[in-house]
């Protein structure tokens, strides 16, 4: 059965139902891994890929970091270890383990489909975006006592969903550059726009320098002289955060 299956396509579909789902649904993340994980293991072609992901030193320290993790807990467990200290020790792997289908992902993604992937992302972020806005302007509310007009964040908490607001405005800003016709560039810029208001509307101070610190580095990749960029950038980040800053309290 598992001979006829395209893992290859297989996983780059997960890839991209991923991508769009990620912003939406905390649920997303383990479903995915688990996903990339059984296809990767039972699609012949893609297992023979494994030698791969030990080759690439992220992934080898990524695996050796939660190998030695488990053995730690195992060597200093005791009879007296309860089950919910067991839990609470997996819990604090849990995280980790979300890295190692980084490595899948770097050995199986195929080029042509990486903007699929990015596009479904900022997709998913256009929605998420929609919601936080409902939720700002008393339109939607969330049952969460963390989530109110002040701190419209519909799924995740603030501080994950400002560093992805960051990540969605520097792709933004770059395809923005990239793009040469003048009515994409304006819808790029709109979009920007929406992205930098939720992100200094929301208690997120981690995204919010993130994003001052791509705009530099941006800033930096686009203009020969670096001075003129230092100075276009510096001068962009003043207006975003006077901007932000006279409109938002957070």
């Amino acid at each position: 059965m598992f001979k006829k299956i395209d893992g290859e396509l297989m996983l780059n579909f997960i890839y991209i139902l991923y991508a769009f789902t990620l912003p939406l649904s905390r649920a997303s993340a383990p479903i995915a891994t688990v996903l990339m994980v059984l296809v990767f293991i039972f699609s012949p072609a893609q297992r023979r890929k494994i030698g791969e992901i030990w080759s690439l030193p992220a992934a080898r320290w990524i695996i050796i970091f939660v190998s030695y993790y488990f053995l730690s807990l195992l060597i200093t467990a005791t009879p007296g270890h309860s089950g919910e200290q067991w839990r609470e020790g997996l819990r604090y792997l849990l995280p980790y383990l979300y890295l190692l289908p980084a490595a899948i992902i770097a050995i199986t993604l195929k080029k042509r489909y990486l903007q699929m992937v990015l596009w479904a992302l900022l997709a998913g972020m256009l929605v998420s975006e929609l919601f936080s806005y409902l939720i700002f302007f008393g339109v939607m509310e969330k049952s969460r006592a963390i989530v109110f007009a002040a701190n419209p964040t519909p799924f995740m908490h603030h501080i994950q969903y400002s560093t992805f607001l960051a990540l969605t405005a520097l792709l933004l800003l770059d395809g923005m550059i990239r793009e040469e016709h003048r009515r994409y560039q304006l819808l790029y810029l709109l979009f920007v726009a929406t992205v930098v208001g939720t992100l200094f509307v929301i208690n997120g101070r981690t995204g919010q320098v993130a994003f001052l610190i791509c705009l530099f580095a941006l800033g930096l990749t686009q203009f020969h002289s670096k001075l003129k960029a230092l100075a276009v950038s510096a001068l962009l980040a003043l207006l975003v955060i006077a901007g932000a800053y006279s409109l938002s309290e957070n």
